[in-house]
Protein backbone atom coordinates (compact mmCIF):
# COMPACT_ATOMS: atom_id res chain seq x y z
CA UNK A 1 0.00 0.00 0.00
CA UNK A 2 3.01 1.82 -0.24
CA UNK A 3 2.21 4.50 -3.23
CA UNK A 4 5.35 6.71 -2.60
CA UNK A 5 5.68 10.45 -3.04
CA UNK A 6 4.86 12.54 -5.91
CA UNK A 7 8.08 13.61 -7.96
CA UNK A 8 6.35 17.24 -8.72
CA UNK A 9 4.79 18.08 -5.22
CA UNK A 10 6.44 15.79 -2.90
CA UNK A 11 2.93 14.88 -1.02
CA UNK A 12 2.31 11.13 -0.55
CA UNK A 13 0.76 9.90 -3.71
CA UNK A 14 -2.08 8.83 -1.46
CA UNK A 15 -3.07 11.58 -0.42
CA UNK A 16 -2.95 13.66 -3.63
CA UNK A 17 -5.11 10.56 -4.89
CA UNK A 18 -7.65 10.52 -2.48
CA UNK A 19 -9.60 13.77 -3.21
CA UNK A 20 -9.27 13.57 -7.20
CA UNK A 21 -10.87 9.26 -6.69
CA UNK A 22 -13.67 10.55 -4.67
CA UNK A 23 -14.44 13.10 -7.26
CA UNK A 24 -14.41 10.54 -10.10
CA UNK A 25 -16.73 8.35 -8.51
CA UNK A 26 -18.83 10.44 -7.68
CA UNK A 27 -18.96 11.85 -11.28
CA UNK A 28 -18.69 8.71 -12.92
CA UNK A 29 -21.25 6.91 -10.53
CA UNK A 30 -24.18 9.75 -11.18
CA UNK A 31 -23.57 9.37 -15.14
CA UNK A 32 -23.88 5.59 -14.95
CA UNK A 33 -26.94 4.97 -13.06
CA UNK A 34 -28.47 7.43 -14.65
CA UNK A 35 -27.61 5.54 -17.90
CA UNK A 36 -28.83 2.19 -16.93
CA UNK A 37 -32.23 3.42 -15.08
CA UNK A 38 -33.29 5.38 -18.73
CA UNK A 39 -32.00 2.76 -20.67
CA UNK A 40 -33.66 0.06 -19.01
CA UNK A 41 -37.13 2.05 -18.99
CA UNK A 42 -36.82 3.47 -22.94
CA UNK A 43 -35.84 -0.24 -23.79
CA UNK A 44 -39.40 -1.68 -22.19
CA UNK A 45 -41.37 1.01 -23.92
CA UNK A 46 -39.32 -0.06 -26.78
CA UNK A 47 -40.16 -3.40 -26.82
CA UNK A 48 -43.41 -2.91 -25.88
CA UNK A 49 -44.30 -0.79 -29.13
CA UNK A 50 -42.37 -2.66 -31.50
CA UNK A 51 -42.19 -1.78 -34.84
CA UNK A 52 -43.45 1.62 -34.06
CA UNK A 53 -41.91 5.42 -34.38
CA UNK A 54 -40.86 5.28 -30.61
CA UNK A 55 -39.03 1.93 -31.65
CA UNK A 56 -37.15 3.17 -34.64
CA UNK A 57 -36.90 6.48 -33.64
CA UNK A 58 -34.62 5.52 -30.26
CA UNK A 59 -32.65 2.81 -32.16
CA UNK A 60 -31.53 5.17 -34.74
CA UNK A 61 -30.66 7.76 -31.86
CA UNK A 62 -28.95 4.75 -30.10
CA UNK A 63 -26.93 3.64 -32.54
CA UNK A 64 -25.65 7.24 -33.53
CA UNK A 65 -24.93 7.91 -30.00
CA UNK A 66 -22.90 4.76 -30.01
CA UNK A 67 -20.98 5.53 -32.56
CA UNK A 68 -19.99 9.14 -31.44
CA UNK A 69 -16.75 9.86 -29.69
CA UNK A 70 -16.99 10.61 -26.24
CA UNK A 71 -15.37 14.14 -26.67
CA UNK A 72 -17.98 14.63 -29.53
CA UNK A 73 -21.02 14.16 -27.39
CA UNK A 74 -19.10 16.58 -25.16
CA UNK A 75 -18.21 19.30 -27.49
CA UNK A 76 -21.97 19.06 -28.36
CA UNK A 77 -23.46 19.80 -25.13
CA UNK A 78 -20.89 22.43 -24.46
CA UNK A 79 -21.62 24.69 -27.90
CA UNK A 80 -25.62 24.08 -27.02
CA UNK A 81 -26.24 24.50 -23.52
CA UNK A 82 -22.72 26.39 -22.33
CA UNK A 83 -21.68 28.43 -24.97
CA UNK A 84 -25.45 29.26 -27.22
CA UNK A 85 -27.96 28.98 -24.30
CA UNK A 86 -25.73 29.22 -21.90
CA UNK A 87 -28.02 26.94 -18.98
CA UNK A 88 -24.52 25.58 -17.65
CA UNK A 89 -21.36 26.31 -17.14
CA UNK A 90 -18.76 25.26 -19.17
CA UNK A 91 -16.18 23.46 -17.04
CA UNK A 92 -14.88 23.14 -12.94
CA UNK A 93 -15.82 22.23 -10.48
CA UNK A 94 -17.14 24.87 -8.70
CA UNK A 95 -17.52 28.88 -9.09
CA UNK A 96 -13.77 29.99 -8.76
CA UNK A 97 -13.58 31.51 -5.10
CA UNK A 98 -16.64 29.37 -4.11
CA UNK A 99 -14.40 26.31 -2.63
CA UNK A 100 -16.42 24.35 -0.64
CA UNK A 101 -13.81 22.92 1.49
CA UNK A 102 -14.77 19.72 2.62
CA UNK A 103 -16.16 16.74 0.98
CA UNK A 104 -19.47 17.32 2.45
CA UNK A 105 -20.28 20.43 1.62
CA UNK A 106 -18.84 20.01 -1.76
CA UNK A 107 -22.06 17.20 -2.10
CA UNK A 108 -24.70 19.38 -0.88
CA UNK A 109 -23.60 22.32 -3.28
CA UNK A 110 -25.75 23.57 -5.84
CA UNK A 111 -23.43 25.32 -7.72
CA UNK A 112 -21.28 21.75 -7.42
CA UNK A 113 -24.52 20.23 -8.81
CA UNK A 114 -24.82 22.69 -11.45
CA UNK A 115 -21.15 22.29 -12.31
CA UNK A 116 -21.87 17.89 -12.76
CA UNK A 117 -24.91 18.51 -15.14
CA UNK A 118 -23.16 18.55 -18.11
CA UNK A 119 -20.54 15.84 -17.66
CA UNK A 120 -22.81 13.32 -16.28
CA UNK A 121 -25.29 13.99 -19.52
CA UNK A 122 -21.99 12.79 -21.40
CA UNK A 123 -21.66 10.08 -19.58
CA UNK A 124 -25.06 9.30 -19.84
CA UNK A 125 -25.38 9.72 -23.28
CA UNK A 126 -22.40 6.98 -23.78
CA UNK A 127 -23.66 4.44 -21.84
CA UNK A 128 -27.08 4.86 -22.58
CA UNK A 129 -27.43 2.48 -25.43
CA UNK A 130 -26.71 -0.58 -24.29
CA UNK A 131 -28.60 -1.25 -21.36
CA UNK A 132 -31.95 0.11 -23.59
CA UNK A 133 -30.77 -2.42 -26.65
CA UNK A 134 -30.08 -5.01 -24.29
CA UNK A 135 -33.79 -4.73 -22.75
CA UNK A 136 -35.40 -4.48 -25.90
CA UNK A 137 -34.13 -7.28 -26.68
CA UNK A 138 -34.35 -9.33 -23.74
CA UNK A 139 -38.08 -8.04 -23.33
CA UNK A 140 -38.94 -9.60 -26.82
CA UNK A 141 -37.34 -12.72 -25.91
CA UNK A 142 -39.11 -12.93 -22.40
CA UNK A 143 -42.49 -11.79 -24.14
CA UNK A 144 -42.60 -15.44 -26.05
CA UNK A 145 -42.42 -17.21 -23.30
CA UNK A 146 -45.23 -20.06 -22.51
CA UNK A 147 -45.58 -18.38 -19.35
CA UNK A 148 -46.04 -15.09 -20.51
CA UNK A 149 -49.04 -16.07 -22.73
CA UNK A 150 -50.31 -18.31 -19.59
CA UNK A 151 -50.56 -15.48 -17.55
CA UNK A 152 -52.74 -13.61 -20.89
CA UNK A 153 -54.70 -16.54 -20.64
CA UNK A 154 -55.76 -16.02 -17.50
CA UNK A 155 -56.85 -12.58 -17.94
CA UNK A 156 -54.43 -10.23 -17.15
CA UNK A 157 -53.55 -6.89 -18.80
CA UNK A 158 -51.16 -5.79 -20.99
CA UNK A 159 -49.54 -3.95 -18.48
CA UNK A 160 -49.53 -6.27 -15.53
CA UNK A 161 -47.81 -8.69 -17.57
CA UNK A 162 -44.99 -6.47 -18.50
CA UNK A 163 -44.70 -4.48 -15.12
CA UNK A 164 -44.97 -8.16 -12.78
CA UNK A 165 -43.77 -11.05 -15.09
CA UNK A 166 -41.93 -9.71 -17.82
CA UNK A 167 -39.50 -7.02 -17.19
CA UNK A 168 -38.04 -9.06 -13.34
CA UNK A 169 -36.85 -11.73 -15.76
CA UNK A 170 -35.39 -8.81 -18.81
CA UNK A 171 -33.20 -7.26 -16.78
CA UNK A 172 -31.11 -10.16 -15.77
CA UNK A 173 -28.89 -9.19 -18.63
CA UNK A 174 -29.18 -5.67 -17.78
CA UNK A 175 -27.37 -6.90 -14.86
CA UNK A 176 -24.38 -8.26 -16.64
CA UNK A 177 -23.85 -5.35 -18.25
CA UNK A 178 -23.21 -3.52 -15.05
CA UNK A 179 -19.52 -5.30 -14.94
CA UNK A 180 -18.15 -4.33 -18.06
CA UNK A 181 -19.87 -0.94 -18.16
CA UNK A 182 -17.94 -0.28 -14.47
CA UNK A 183 -14.13 -1.27 -16.24
CA UNK A 184 -14.73 1.09 -19.10
CA UNK A 185 -16.23 4.29 -16.94
CA UNK A 186 -13.40 4.39 -14.52
CA UNK A 187 -10.76 3.90 -17.69
CA UNK A 188 -13.16 6.73 -19.78
CA UNK A 189 -12.75 9.48 -17.32
CA UNK A 190 -9.65 10.84 -19.15
CA UNK A 191 -11.28 12.80 -22.03
CA UNK A 192 -14.55 13.71 -20.31
CA UNK A 193 -12.91 14.98 -16.89
CA UNK A 194 -10.18 16.72 -18.89
CA UNK A 195 -13.01 18.31 -21.57
CA UNK A 196 -14.60 19.88 -18.65
CA UNK A 197 -11.90 20.52 -16.35
CA UNK A 198 -13.05 17.90 -13.61
CA UNK A 199 -10.69 17.35 -10.85
CA UNK A 200 -10.45 13.41 -11.53
CA UNK A 201 -7.86 10.91 -11.36
CA UNK A 202 -8.67 10.83 -15.36
CA UNK A 203 -7.37 14.33 -15.71
CA UNK A 204 -4.69 13.46 -12.79
CA UNK A 205 -3.50 10.74 -15.01
CA UNK A 206 -3.10 13.15 -18.17
CA UNK A 207 -1.54 15.70 -16.06
CA UNK A 208 0.93 13.74 -14.56
CA UNK A 209 2.12 12.13 -17.78
CA UNK A 210 3.07 15.58 -19.00
CA UNK A 211 4.94 16.15 -16.09
CA UNK A 212 6.21 12.62 -16.02
CA UNK A 213 5.05 12.28 -12.42
CA UNK A 214 6.02 8.94 -12.59
CA UNK A 215 5.04 7.54 -8.81
CA UNK A 216 1.52 9.03 -9.66
CA UNK A 217 1.27 7.17 -12.80
CA UNK A 218 2.25 3.50 -11.27
CA UNK A 219 -0.39 4.64 -8.46
CA UNK A 220 -3.05 5.24 -10.63
CA UNK A 221 -2.22 2.23 -13.58
CA UNK A 222 -2.62 0.57 -10.24
CA UNK A 223 -5.81 1.55 -9.44
CA UNK A 224 -7.39 1.13 -12.49
CA UNK A 225 -6.20 -2.41 -12.75
CA UNK A 226 -7.93 -3.03 -9.75
CA UNK A 227 -11.15 -1.76 -10.82
CA UNK A 228 -11.06 -3.61 -14.04
CA UNK A 229 -10.45 -6.88 -12.30
CA UNK A 230 -13.01 -6.53 -9.91
CA UNK A 231 -15.84 -5.35 -12.64
CA UNK A 232 -14.74 -8.92 -14.68
CA UNK A 233 -14.76 -10.98 -11.70
CA UNK A 234 -18.14 -9.28 -11.04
Amino acid sequence: GELGRSFTSGEPVAAVLGHWLVNTLLLMSSGLLLAIVLGTVLGVFMAARRGGALDIGLTGIGLVLQAAPPFVIGILLLICFSYGMEFFPSGGMFTPGSDPGSPWELLTSADFLHHLILPTLTITALYLVTPMLVMRDSMLEVLGSDYVEFARAKGLSQNVVILKHVVRNALIPVVTFLGPALATLITGSFVIETQFGMTGIGRLFVESVGRRDYSVIMALTLIYAFFIAIANLS
